[in-house]
Parts: structure tokens; C-alpha cells; sequence
């Protein structure tokens, strides 16, 4: 009897050392706003290259790229409209 308390007290005992164990988190290193840049751009040439969303993805940077295109020339209408 007494060595089977003795058994149950122990393993209640490795049980709670476990669980407080599990409840520690790593706190994850803070990444500088220069590593977060690049590892979003390296994401999204990954993403480019991918053969799921690649040609969409492709599409909207030209898309993109006529509407900054629109945009300038549009501008430089309005300045010489202007004179």
C-alpha cells in the first residue's frame, strides 16, 4: 500500500513538472523591418515562379505596370495643358 502511494505521488508529480514545462513559449526573435522586406519579396518571386497562381500573379504586375504607365502620361498631358 504505502508503495504504491508512494508510485502515485510520484507520477503525479512527473505529470505536473511535464505540464508546466508545456506551458512555456519561445518568444520568437524580432525580425528587422529589412529582414521582413525581404523575406516578403523572396514570397512573392517564389509566388511568380509558382505554376498554380504564377500567370495571375504575372498579370496583375502588368496590370500594374500599364496603369503607373497611364498614369504618367496622363500627367504629363495636364502639364502641358497647363502652359
Amino acid at each position: 500500500m504505502v508503495m504504491t502511494s508512494k508510485l502515485l505521488v510520484a507520477g503525479m508529480l512527473a505529470c505536473c513538472v511535464s505540464l508546466a514545462a508545456c506551458g512555456k513559449k519561445e518568444v520568437p526573435a524580432e525580425k528587422s523591418g529589412a529582414q521582413l522586406k525581404s523575406e516578403r519579396e523572396a514570397s512573392a518571386e517564389k509566388s511568380r515562379e509558382s505554376a498554380v497562381f504564377g500567370s495571375q500573379l504575372q498579370s496583375m504586375d502588368k496590370a500594374k505596370a500599364t496603369a503607373d504607365e497611364a498614369a504618367k502620361v496622363a500627367a504629363e498631358r495636364a502639364k502641358k495643358a497647363d502652359q
